[in-house]
């Protein structure tokens, strides 16, 4: 499937009614590019108010108003005859700055081509989202193709069988459950679906609180079908959402409540996708219409997005039903198959291309590229050359001759990166560096060491691994952790312990259970945690732990036992490293950037305490890394000090493998250009890439053995 061409458009205030418009052109096969057009434009909301009930003139006085620059609108047309002449598809996206807001208040769906003034999203060539972007939201970790998995929650509270609310004079009828619920599933094709619907055998099966404990099972998608409305007698004024309490009637709450909830999510259990559809509240046959008159759930859209949900597709004002049930089987059937949440609202475009209220489905999207899932594997491998380089790496596991290296990535499923931390630290403490930094732990953490102490910065880091522990899993820890301020090092390994035991509850095998039964005799262990020794005790193995004695205050004060290893490991009874440390010892944590630098100078000048099997692990025999970024400190010293061991030459002599996550959405510049630096980086070193997580690897591992 060729990439799209890619035309950004991004409107900023300059007063009243003014603004500034960007237009810029990229192609994903051209570089080069084209250098950006700017000019000026100038839109008055109530001169389009006026043609609110007339969809063609609507879109047509905003384009003439978007491009009445002729810069623009030659730029624009360009660009349009660039896409169509190569016969590609254009990704058009809508760039909003903060200062702007106002403008989502727009149908920018209705708009016209400026060529022959036809709708210019009827076409199937044209993937439209209104895409939003900021330095201080999370960063878009996107999941594995697998079965999409979705949500959907149905709310009829009760107490609207008696009328008694009422919506911009209109009494809310009660929600056609059955009819919403058979729709739904006639629409979904292949994604697997769960449902939270009403009931009156079953009352509170739509309360926010059961919504959020079934999201936090790890669902794709979350569907939800509620009514909903702007209150502006209510405090705080405002959207809110008719959800169902303990006793099924009515829970008006603020739809705030929603956001801050999914917010509060691990990032690695929010969905990447919320549908907010309108429900069936008023007539019947095809011409009935749904609840959301002013568009209120459209609304939430960016505020979800901020929240950390990567789309939002929703309704903006009273969408029909016929053209519902129309639109959603399309959109699911290709974002199941392509994987592209755009170009899946374009096929339900057109499918309803001709109704009037074609327009009103809006997508909120933080993904350049659309795509809301990536197919796991190794780089530049078809079917074929996949199958033998896992034999590969399964005859070199069977024999004994594998070293699994464990980096930072297999804790964050738990409690998110430590980049978050860094972040964290950045605002609290007034980072004053490059703000590309801000995100980097060891840089922060040196700032922070030269204001304060390397004691600081290790009390700190314990602190805010606590506090990312109790903000996940605050009810599930055990009350008398909840109630210390300060926890020790057993204490924090306890909790973690809990929080796995937790996160993997849902009938899912841990990575470390995985790595637990490749049953191999050295593993190194580039995280601080107790995870893995926890999985193999549970295997039944007998795992030996030891720390890499890489400062002279270690050798001082810790115990020669945590680091001297004289034995030879078996898969029986197999050795643990912990190369960058480990809890029960601060002196070992290698936190900052001068931590790193002693770090490498340490691992030469004690090179003789570090156990033999350790070192001929990292020189001879297949390494597998996981739960690496390879732009991060902790892998980029720990492949120099590979490569600089006597005998590295060795490492031809097997097939390595590496898992690299898909450069993520505002994180990478250019992640196409970026995920092939990392190819050829590593293809000198005979190690392949691994596109995926560690869990896509171990698993697809798993049914090689």
């Amino acid at each position: 499937m060729t990439e799209p061409v890619e035309l950004e458009i991004h409107l900023t205030r300059q007063d009243a009614f003014g603004y500034s418009a960007e237009l810029r052109y990229t192609d994903p096969l051209n570089p080069a590019g084209k250098g950006p057009e700017r000019g000026a434009m100038t839109i008055e909301t109530e001169e389009l108010q006026k043609k609110r009930l007339d969809p063609a003139g609507y879109g047509k006085l905003l384009k003439d108003r978007l491009l009445s620059d002729p810069n623009l609108r030659e730029y624009f047309n360009t660009v349009r005859a660039l896409a169509q002449d190569a016969s590609r598809d254009l990704r058009l996206r809508l760039f909003i700055d903060r200062n702007a807001q106002d403008l989502h208040t727009i149908r920018w769906e209705t708009l016209a081509d400026p060529k022959d003034d036809s709708w210019l999203l009827a076409r199937k060539d044209v993937f439209f989202s209104r895409f939003l972007s900021s330095e201080s939201w999370e960063r878009v970790n996107r999941r594995s193709k697998s079965t999409l998995r979705l949500l959907a929650v149905v709310s009829n509270p009760k107490d609207l069988e008696e009328g008694e609310y009422e919506l911009d004079g209109q009494v809310l009828a009660p929600v056609e459950v059955k009819e919403e619920v058979q729709r739904l599933k006639d629409s979904l094709g292949s994604i697997q679906s769960s449902i939270l619907a009403s009931h009156p055998d079953k009352p509170g099966e739509t309360t926010l609180a059961k919504i959020i404990d079934r999201l936090n099972e790890g669902f794709d998608i979350l569907y939800l079908v509620c009514h909903g409305g702007l209150l502006k007698q209510r405090q705080p004024p405002g959207a809110y959402l008719w959800l169902e309490n303990a006793e099924g009637t009515a829970d008006v709450i603020a739809a705030s409540q929603l956001v801050d909830r999914i917010k509060a999510m691990l990032p690695a259990q929010r969905p990447m996708l919320v549908v907010l559809a309108s429900c069936q509240s008023a007539g019947k046959g095809e011409a009935s219409r749904a609840s959301d008159v002013s568009g209120t759930l459209a609304a939430l859209g960016p505020q979800l997005a901020q929240a950390g949900v990567p789309a939002v597709l929703a309704m903006q004002g009273d969408v029909t039903m016929k053209t519902v049930a129309s639109f959603m089987p399309a959109f699911f059937r290709t974002l199941a198959t392509e994987g592209q949440v755009d170009r899946a609202v374009a096929a339900g475009r057109d499918q309803v291309q001709h109704e009037p209220d074609a327009w009103m489905p809006v997508l909120y999207s933080r993904l350049s590229d659309g795509r809301v899932w990536y197919t796991p594997g190794f780089s530049g491998a078809d079917d074929e050359d996949d199958s033998v380089r896992w034999a590969s790496l399964v005859d070199s596991i069977q024999r004994g001759e594998a070293t699994a290296l464990l980096g930072p990535g297999l804790v964050e499923p738990l409690m998110g990166p430590q980049r978050d931390i860094a972040l964290r630290w950045a605002e609290k403490h007034k980072y004053p560096l490059s703000d590309a930094d801000r995100e980097d732990l060891p840089r922060v953490a040196q700032y922070l060491a030269a204001q304060e102490s390397i004691s600081f910065v290790r009390s700190a880091f314990f602190e805010a691994v606590r506090d990312e522990l109790l903000r996940y899993y605050g009810e599930r820890l055990p009350e008398d952790l909840r109630k210390l301020k300060v926890w020790n090092h057993d204490q924090t390994l306890q909790a973690m312990k809990v929080a796995a035991e937790s996160y993997w509850s849902h009938g899912e095998v841990s990575p470390y259970t995985r790595l637990a039964k490749l049953h191999l005799p050295v593993y190194i262990n580039a995280n601080y945690s107790d995870l893995l020794y926890d999985a193999l005790v549970q295997e039944g193995y007998k795992p030996q732990v030891r720390l890499c004695p890489w400062n002279n205050k270690m050798l001082q004060k810790v115990r020669k036992e945590k680091y001297i290893f004289e034995s030879e490991p078996t898969p029986d009874e197999p050795l643990i490293y912990h190369l960058y440390g480990h809890m029960s010892e601060p002196l070992s944590l290698v936190i900052t950037q001068d931590d790193y630098f002693d770090y490498l100078i340490g691992m030469t000048r004690n090179k003789d305490l570090i156990p033999g099997s350790v070192l001929s692990a990292l020189t001879s025999s297949a390494l597998l890394f996981l739960g690496f970024r390879m732009d991060d400190w902790t892998f980029r010293v720990l492949f120099r000090v590979i490569l600089q061991q006597e005998g590295a030459a060795l490492l031809e002599d097997y097939s390595h493998a590496a898992v690299q996550i898909e450069p993520e959405e505002g994180r990478i510049s250019d992640a196409g250009r970026a995920r092939r630096f990392l190819e050829q980086y590593f293809q000198s070193g005979k190690v392949t890439l691994f596109w995926g997580n560690s869990e896509d690897f171990l698993k697809e591992l798993s049914s090689y053995l």
